[in-house]
């Protein structure tokens, strides 16, 4: 009973669980949003492209940035070593960019597992729009370009 407890105490005050049930939802809305009749790529090209998926997906960004900014401001011992504002401002600067790009990356994964879920046809690979590459190559290119 008290491990119950404690466990769940744990992940209801955690920003990590709350990013990650962001996460899981804005990913469900997504991939429900989309037509039932477009292709697997398109669909996952057409969910990455809504833009009330994507202001779901920046506000996790967001959260994740503010824990990180909240974290190591009230760690002073690595204030302290770090030893002037510029080495601080890297490791910052560091420390957000690995967060985001986990984020991204769990996003990621969580559509592809959402999209295989519920989708049963084939890939439907083809040239996107009036680019001369494949609709899998403009889906990987949107996902990871800066």
């Amino acid at each position: 009973m008290y491990l119950n407890a404690h466990i769940n105490d744990l992940f209801s005050n955690s920003k990590i669980f709350l990013v990650t049930l962001i996460l899981i939802v804005a990913n469900v809305y997504g991939v429900f949003s989309c037509s039932l009749e477009t292709l697997y790529i398109d669909r996952i090209i057409e969910t990455i492209s809504n833009r009330y998926y994507l202001c779901i997906i920046l506000f996790a960004i967001l959260i994740c940035v503010y824990n990180v900014f909240d974290k190591f401001k009230k760690n002073t011992f690595l204030i302290l070593r770090l030893k002037n504002k510029k080495n601080c401002i890297i490791k910052l600067i560091k420390d957000f960019l690995y967060n985001v790009t986990i984020i991204l990356f769990i996003n990621f994964c969580i559509l592809l597992i959402l999209s295989n879920l519920t989708w049963s046809g084939d890939l439907g690979l083809h040239n996107y729009q009036n680019y001369n590459i494949t609709n899998i190559i403009y889906c990987v290119h949107i996902n990871f370009s800066p």
